[in-house]
Formats: C-alpha cells, structure tokens, sequence
C-alpha cells in the first residue's frame, strides 16, 4: 500500500468491494437481521388505523355448521365488512354455505396443502363434497406457514408454484381482489411490516361478533380475517415484533400483518446489491478523507459517531421509506477504513519520523565534527585570525607549495603586501627555505630577508609540515625584542607549523 501512488483510493476501493462481497454472499445476514427486528420492535413512524380486523375462533367453533357460519357472513356483510376471508375452508357446512358464499365477490377461501402423490411435491386440498357445483366460482388462495429465517418469521410468500402453476397465497388473493389487477404486488416473498406491535390489529373474539356486540365503525370498510385462535398448548410464530416471555403470534395474526402490509403497499425492501456497492463506496470515501483530519482518538470518535448514525439510519429508513440499508455492512466498512487509514498512518508518520532522526543525526555530526582546512571557503583566514590572536605579530605571509614542483605561491598576508617580498624565485631548494626546511623549526632571517622593510622588525621563517611533508612557509616579522616578551615563542610557531 505504501508504494501505490494513490493510497486514499485503494483502501476505498479494498473496503467498500470487499465488505459488500462478504455482504452479498450472506455472512452479515444473521446481525443485520437482528438489528432489523429492533429497528421493527422499536419503530419510529406511528402506525396507520388498521385496515384488517381478526375474528378469532376456537376449535371448537371451526368444527361448526350452516347455523354459526351463515349467520357470521350476514352479521359482517350488515355491518359493512368490505372484505370477508376465511384462513381455512369449513368442512361441517353444508351446500348452503358455499352457495352463498358464491354469491360473493367479496368472499375468499383459504386452502391449504397436502403432500401429493409425487414424492416431495406437495398438491392444493381438494374442495368439501358440500362445494361442489360452486367451487370454480369460489375464491381461494393458499394457506401455509411462511417461510422462516433462522427460527424467524420475517417475510411472506406471494405464490406457490404447484404443477408449473403460479398460486397466490391467501393474502396476495384477498389483496388483488381489493385493490385490482393493475396494482403492483410482489412476484415473489417479500418482508412483512409490523409496524404498530403486537397488538396492532383488532382482535375479536367469534362469539362477540355472533352475539352481535361489534359496532359498525369497527367493521366498516376493512377486510376481515376469520381464522383459528391459538390454542393454549400451542407455540407461536416468532417475529421481529416478539418480546422476552411472549410465546409468538398466532398464525392468524401474522396472515392479518401481511395483509395489511399488502393492502397498504408497505412491504419492506432491502436495498438492492446494486445501491449498496454504490452507498459503501461514497461512505468509504468520505471516510477516509475525515480519518486524515485527526488521530487516533478522533478515529475512534469518528467510529463511534458513525455507528450511531447507521444504526438511528436504520431505525428510519424501514419506518419512513420501507427501506432496509445494509447497516452490518456499512459499520464493518467503518471499521475496516478506521484500521486501514491508521495503519497507513502510523506507517508513513514512522518513516517520516526516522527520516527526521536520520537528518538531524547527521546535521549533529556535521556540527560536532571540525570542518576540514579544505572545506572552508576561506580557510587561510581562518588561520591568519588564529595566529593574530595568539601572536602579536607586525607582519605574515603564507606561502603554499605547488604540487609536484619546487615552488610556492603566496596565499595571504598581513599588515603587508606580497608586492614587498623580496624573494622572487620561490624556489624552496633556495636559501631561506632550505635552511628552515632543514632544521624544521623557526628560524631568524640575517643574510637574506623576506621583505624590503626597515630594521625594526626581526624576519622569521617556518616550514609548514604535516605528516612529514612540507605543504607551504610561514614567514613573519616580530618588533625587535618583542620575542622576549612572548614566552616560548618558537614553541609557539613551531607547534602552529605543524598543525
């Protein structure tokens, strides 16, 4: 990563494409189905009034004939039901029943499967004997368990395909029936809406509607479910809707909830594959461009703020827009950006850092360390400066020898000027040079002098020398008797000729 030329697009690209590869294949499923039951549980948006009215019977009263049966279809139709659907066919009727219940087209039947005579295939419950003459004029549609996912009853058929025949469930047929053909229902399972809770839909029990106690503002206009109670010995559907020490809901209830989602247009959609890879991508950007804007605390603040705004994201959107996002899958991206961004970070901030302590290590060297004599870009004046400190001399000159020749050229001088060296030739095999060469020391000038000055300045002359080569001459002048008063004076000049 550290040597890709654009890092920020990378890990863009490896956590949103990898997080919605591990989405779509399942592997977020069971948590984002757990935060979908608590976003469901805990809804946002209040509930419409209910368009669907349970009427629940006991076992008993399933088993009854023409006389409880008749009179619930007229009490409903008198009180203005809009729809009458019964969640199983009634088997101690006679052919009166059904001939009425032909004679409505508001009036539908539910059927349930049985196990065909094919192996694993499963065939429609034929009609009673009392149906028949009527039967092809009879409304029906499938009564079955819905599909459940991990224990959970979350969505609905639409339609059972039964000997290459589309079948629509009992609730996709109550549904078509009242709000027609044109309208747009699912093809295929779809997520059922809970929303207003368990105790949403009116329950009524069958003998207060027999008794006649219902009053018409609770019938009228609304599609009513006629179906079995649940028993006490029997376990409920678990849903989303589902509290800690509630057994579930009755079948009946969860047919009444997927009816209402239907009649409503309620269903809810996850958000498709597609929208998804879009979604993690923009969110993976704007994340990595934020984590950039602090450390590693803000990160982890920027981590947790971002999963509060998922999950209230995901308490919305069912509620409002009948939306599911992929709340599992973005909080795993959030994480998986946080990690690689810090990484990243921590990566290029310690390379940074060693590259700093590298420079500035050798910035301290180069401190501590003395120039060379060669390095300066004046380095003879460094050392006229020295010795003018150290000794009070009138006058200097430094001459530097030529390399693989016999001369020298004068370099720098002091209190003169090199047009006054009486010396012309240079020639360090000459008198003085040879004589101060020879001795290696400082040595007076009495016979031939260096410059043409007056006889108040006593001339010395010194070989430069550095591991036993001669490298110039150093040539001075000192008032008369004034190296008296400087002691160790030719120790001086001789320690500086060899330094």
């Amino acid at each position: 990563m550290r040597n890709f030329p654009y890092p920020a697009i990378l890990i863009t690209l490896v956590a949103a494409i990898g997080v919605w590869s591990l989405n779509v294949l399942g592997l977020f499923d069971r948590y984002d189905a757990q935060v979908y039951d608590m976003a469901v549980r805990y809804g946002s948006r209040p509930p419409d009034a209910p368009s669907v009215l349970l009427i629940a019977a006991r076992e008993d009263e399933l088993a009854a004939g023409d006389l409880m049966w008749l009179d619930a279809i007229e009490k409903l139709e008198a009180l203005g039901a809009r729809q009458i659907i019964f969640a199983f066919t009634p088997r101690s009727v006679s052919d009166r029943f059904y001939a009425r219940a032909a004679q409505l087209d508001n009036l539908v039947f539910g059927r349930f499967l049985q196990f065909s005579a094919q192996p694993d295939e499963m065939d429609i419950a034929p009609w009673p004997s009392a149906a028949q003459g009527v039967e092809s004029r009879l409304i029906f549609g499938i009564a079955a368990i819905p599909p459940a996912d991990s224990g959970v009853y979350r969505r609905n058929h639409a339609y059972y395909r039964l000997e290459n025949q589309n079948y629509p469930v009992l609730e996709t047929q109550a549904a078509k029936q009242m709000m027609g053909q044109d309208q747009l229902l699912p093809e295929s399972a779809y997520w059922v809406n809970f929303s207003g809770g368990p105790d949403y839909l009116p329950i009524i029990a069958l003998p207060r509607l027999l008794a006649g106690e219902l009053i018409p503002e609770l019938v009228r206009g609304k599609s009513v479910l006629i179906g079995p109670a649940l028993a006490a010995h029997e376990a409920g559907l678990h849903t989303p809707i589902n509290r800690s020490g509630n057994p579930g809901i009755s079948p009946l209830v969860f047919q009444g909830f997927a009816l209402q989602t239907l009649l409503r247009q309620q269903m809810i959609h996850p958000m498709p594959e597609v929208w998804q890879l879009a979604v993690l991508l923009m969110v993976s950007a704007v994340n990595v461009v934020l984590y950039q804007l602090g450390r590693y605390q803000f990160g982890i603040f920027l981590t947790c703020a971002a999963a509060g705004v998922y999950a209230v994201i995901g308490w919305l959107l069912p509620a409002w827009f009948l939306l599911w996002p992929p709340v599992t899958a973005l909080l795993i991206a959030q994480i998986a950006i946080f990690i690689l961004v810090s990484r990243y970070k921590f990566r290029v901030e310690e390379a940074t850092t060693r590259r700093l302590i590298m420079e500035l290590s050798g910035q301290s060297r180069e401190k501590r360390q003395v120039p060379g004599f060669y390095t300066d870009s004046e380095p003879w004046a460094q050392v006229v400066n020295l010795v003018k400190q150290t000794l009070d001399l009138g006058w200097l000159i430094f001459l530097e020898r030529l390399p693989g020749q016999y001369y020298v050229r004068e370099i720098i001088a002091l209190n003169c000027s090199l047009a006054d060296i009486d010396e012309r030739r240079r020639d360090y095999r000459r008198l003085s040079y040879s004589e101060a060469m020879a001795e290696n020391r400082p040595v007076r000038l009495q016979k031939r002098l260096f410059l043409r000055l007056d006889a108040d300045y006593e001339q010395y002359l010194t070989p430069l020398v550095f591991g036993g080569e001669v490298l110039g001459f150093w040539a001075m002048g000192l008032r008369v008797g004034k190296d008296a008063g400087i002691p160790d004076f030719f120790t001086i000049v001789h320690e500086f000729s060899i330094q």
